[in-house]
Formats: structure tokens, C-alpha cells, sequence
């Protein structure tokens, strides 16, 4: 268990399939409060970004809600990696 302040970090599946790095995020990613969310956001921008491959795919398909702050957090994703260098 995390100490006080700590938040546990959910981390999402990660495969590579020809050529394609694929960030799967499951069940547990549907009803986080705003700080679970912030960390999250944070913990998608790292892996999206330190990807050994230049295309990355959210595969959203095992998650049946997310709110419109979770739509925020994957803008913010898609800005950061729409912004770099092929």
C-alpha cells in the first residue's frame, strides 16, 4: 500500500505488434477521481512518449465509460505526440 500522498499507479497493458506500440487500458480506468486521473495522465504521456515505435494505438475496448476529464487527459496525449518530430 502506498504511503500518505502516494497514489497507487494502474499501470495499462503495453504490447508491440508490427510496428505499432498498443496501450491497453482495462476496466480499472473508468471512474478515477481528479488526482487518479492527473497520475494517469501522467503515466499515458510517459509510456506514449518513451515508445520504441513511432505509432502508438489507445485501445480503449475493454473500457465501457470514461468522463469528459479522461477525453482531456487523451487530448492533452494525442497534442504532446501530434508535436513531435517524425
Amino acid at each position: 500500500m502506498p504511503g500518505p500522498g502516494l497514489l497507487p499507479t494502474k499501470a495499462p497493458s503495453v504490447t508491440r505488434e508490427q510496428g505499432v506500440t498498443v496501450i491497453a487500458l482495462g476496466p480499472e480506468y473508468e471512474h478515477l477521481d481528479d488526482a487518479e486521473l492527473e497520475n494517469q495522465k501522467g503515466v499515458l504521456l510517459n509510456m506514449a512518449v518513451e515508445a520504441d515505435f513511432p505509432l502508438v494505438v489507445l485501445d480503449l475496448s475493454r473500457l465501457g465509460y470514461f468522463g469528459s476529464s479522461f477525453i482531456e487527459a487523451l487530448i492533452c496525449v494525442w497534442k504532446h505526440l501530434s508535436a513531435r518530430p517524425d
